[in-house]
């Protein structure tokens, strides 16, 4: 897989080997500003258990 380096974020997923362990924080909130993330770069990262 690719990820291009672009900030903190990207250059740590760069970083990572196959089968490291990431922790993901949330969920926050219950919406998403959509008029201020228009034409923006967005990653999303979804799981449940339902």
């Amino acid at each position: 897989m690719f990820i291009q380096s672009f900030g903190k974020v990207t250059q740590s997923l760069q970083r990572l080997n196959v089968g490291d362990t990431i922790g993901i924080r949330g969920p926050y909130g219950n919406w998403f500003p959509l008029d201020e993330l228009k034409g923006k770069n967005l990653l999303f990262i979804a799981g449940g258990i339902g």
